[in-house]
């Protein structure tokens, strides 16, 4: 179940980083975005995984996403909430497990619509990052979105 919190957290993370400022014409913006989160629930056999985001451009918000499938293959649905709206997506990832009851995960994600400043977006992120032994999931998301 860590596996799939993690990776349910970095396709969560992809799409929080699509948060920046409403425009009247689509427009590319770099996200390098860092979330902090842990599983709070489960529903069937999916973790959901609730946190913050921060991005220096995208600003601060929240994230939840949900992680099912298996270590191999997990697959992730994500929403990411600021003030200025909110983005959706999915994507997939790898979970390895690390020594120390730990993981580290790799994946990548698409953002697929949103609302508010975000209404529209678009976008494809890489995602890294870690679970710590306790739960604490800490990822970093990387990549170009348009809105």
């Amino acid at each position: 179940m860590k596996r799939i919190v993690m990776l349910g957290l970095a396709l969560a993370l992809t799409l929080a980083l699509a948060v920046p400022a409403l425009s009247a014409t689509a427009k590319s913006h770099r996200v390098n975005a860092t979330v902090h989160a842990a599983q709070v629930a489960t529903e069937g056999s999916a973790g959901v995984i609730a946190g913050t985001l921060s991005d220096a451009t995208l600003g601060k918000g929240a994230i939840v996403y949900k992680v099912s499938g298996s270590a191999a293959s997990a697959k992730v649905t994500f929403v990411a909430f600021s003030a200025k709206g909110t983005a959706k997506g999915s994507g997939t990832a790898t979970i390895t497990p690390v020594a120390g009851g730990s993981f580290t995960f790799n994946g990548s994600a698409k953002a697929t619509g949103g609302t508010g400043a975000f209404k529209g977006i678009t976008g494809k992120l890489t995602v890294t990052g870690t679970e710590d032994s306790s739960g604490h999931i800490t990822l970093h998301a990387t990549g170009s979105v348009k809105f």
